[in-house]
């Protein structure tokens, strides 16, 4: 899983803001759930 994902489980904007800052693959697909990371925050509680 992608440090990306963490923060986006998290609620971490600031993780988030830095990833995306620093070049993270936002169109990235996690392996067990097929989510991209905007399909990941929407979803998450």
């Amino acid at each position: 899983m992608q440090k990306i994902y963490i923060y986006v489980q998290q609620g971490n904007m600031a993780g988030i803001a830095r990833k995306i800052a620093n070049g993270a693959d936002i169109d990235c697909i996690e392996k067990h759930s097929l989510q991209t990371p905007l399909i990941c925050a929407v979803s998450s509680p």
